[in-house]
């Protein structure tokens, strides 16, 4: 049963929440849906009266350490995930927690994305406190306080990437000139510049010729199509495999992207992947 029949605005629940401290505490009136506060007046300099939260009326609202700012940031990055989660568990580690967190989030171009998370979090804090309580409220909030955190995330943090295994053998081939009798189908890619032809093909197919090769190759294709405007797909990908000390070489066409890496390095290639955030068909 509902302890009184007035509505609480749900924004104002929030806000009182949000500003909770050591030395400001909150409370809401079950009678008139007001919210106010209780300022240390050691601090503040204000005087308040001592018994003027002291009603039945009055309930004590989540305070601080309810909220547990430090607990938002290890969830923002648990929810995040890969090597960027992991960068931001490491940030709140140790001294200067919030500023270090602050600046690894701004570098990955996630803070809208952490405000509206931190949003969404004060949200469910507010709402859970209200039906402890048996209270009703209205959802006053602005659109700009609902926004979907994981929409504002830049591209290459919401999309989650998936790569197959190529099932064949590629060798990376030099030429003089350009080889005749290429194949003409399976996997090959030519690049030619002012100082080389270089091909890769799958190995024993058209290597005849070839001034230098090197064979061994096996080959990760990111699902496409890619758009683009997409940034850091081969980033991720490169620093998930040199964290690994796994030498890669990328290839790229006008769909997708492809990444080699020798065969004896195919498991601890797939393994750092995974362990990135990628997701690796096997």
């Amino acid at each position: 049963m509902k302890l009184a029949e007035v509505q609480f605005k749900l924004s104002e629940v929030i806000d009182a929440i949000e500003g909770a401290s050591e030395t400001v505490q909150w409370f809401a009136n079950t009678e008139t849906g007001q919210v106010d506060c209780y300022a240390d007046p050691d601090y503040y300099g204000e005087e308040y009266e001592e018994d003027a939260f002291e009603g039945p009326e009055w309930l004590s609202m989540p305070d601080s350490r309810d909220r547990d700012d430090w607990g938002g940031m290890q969830d923002f990055a648990y929810a995040l995930g890969g090597d960027e989660g992991e960068e931001l568990l490491d940030a709140i580690h140790g001294r200067g927690a919030f500023r270090a967190f602050r600046r690894a989030v701004e570098e990955m171009g996630a803070l809208e994305s952490w405000y509206a998370y931190k949003d969404e979090r004060l949200c469910g804090i507010a709402v859970e406190w209200l039906e402890s309580h048996g209270l009703s409220w209205i959802d006053d909030r602005h659109e700009n306080r609902k926004r979907d955190w994981r929409a504002l995330l830049p591209a290459v943090l919401r999309m989650r990437i998936e790569l197959d295994v190529l099932d064949v053998r590629l060798s990376v081939c030099k030429f003089d000139a350009l080889p005749s009798g290429l194949p003409d189908k399976g996997f090959y890619s030519i690049a030619r510049t002012d100082d080389e032809i270089s091909v890769v093909c799958e190995t024993g197919a058209s290597c005849d010729g070839a001034s230098a090769r090197e064979d061994g190759w096996r080959a990760f294709k990111v699902r496409g199509p890619l758009d683009f405007g997409l940034v850091g797909i081969l980033a991720k990908i490169s620093s998930a495999l040199a964290d690994a000390d796994v030498p890669l070489f990328a290839l790229s066409t006008f769909d997708t992207d492809y990444i080699l890496v020798k065969e004896e390095n195919l498991e601890a290639a797939i393994a750092a992947l995974r362990s990135s955030g990628c997701s690796v068909a096997d």
